[in-house]
């Protein structure tokens, strides 16, 4: 609700209230592999969609797809088309559980590494070798009981 003053000269203030939600990630995840089933059921996007609402609340995905283009370690280029998702961490908090979903969904997608910004700053996020898949990412602690709405 905004509540507005009179007018003063030209100008109209305004009256407003703000709800800091923390630092911003945001990650991007290759759109074509977001389709592909999870065993137990269900998408790769809808275990995404799940986790993020689960554990932050919410989050933002871009209805384009964003083109990506790098130079791997063998010189070679490689090109991918991407799903830009962001989400705010309340409280700077859930940055460490966070990144390790991401781990395991990038070893669920075939993956080496994910692009990952953390309020700004870039990483390429890697799993680990050894890293267990017992947990799946495509089940991450929640149900997926329907399919997330078509604007995400």
């Amino acid at each position: 609700m905004l509540f507005c003053h009179p007018i003063v000269g030209n100008r109209v203030t305004m009256e407003f209230r703000e709800q800091a939600l923390g630092k911003n990630v945001r990650f991007l995840l290759p759109s074509l592999k977001l389709k592909e089933p999870c065993p137990g059921g269900g998408t790769i996007e809808q275990s995404v969609h799940v986790y993020l609402v689960d554990h932050f609340g919410g989050y933002t995905a871009g209805s384009a797809t964003v083109a990506g283009y790098w130079r791997e370690e063998d010189g070679s280029q490689s090109y991918g088309e991407h799903r830009e998702f962001t989400v705010a961490l309340p409280n700077d908090c859930g940055l460490a559980e966070l990144k390790r979903f991401l781990a395991l969904t990038a070893r669920r997608l075939c993956e080496s590494c994910l692009y990952v910004e953390v309020a700004g700053s870039a990483v390429l996020l890697y799993s680990a070798e050894d890293e267990d898949l017992e947990v799946d990412p495509c089940l991450a602690g929640s149900s997926i009981d329907e399919e997330p709405s078509s604007t995400l």
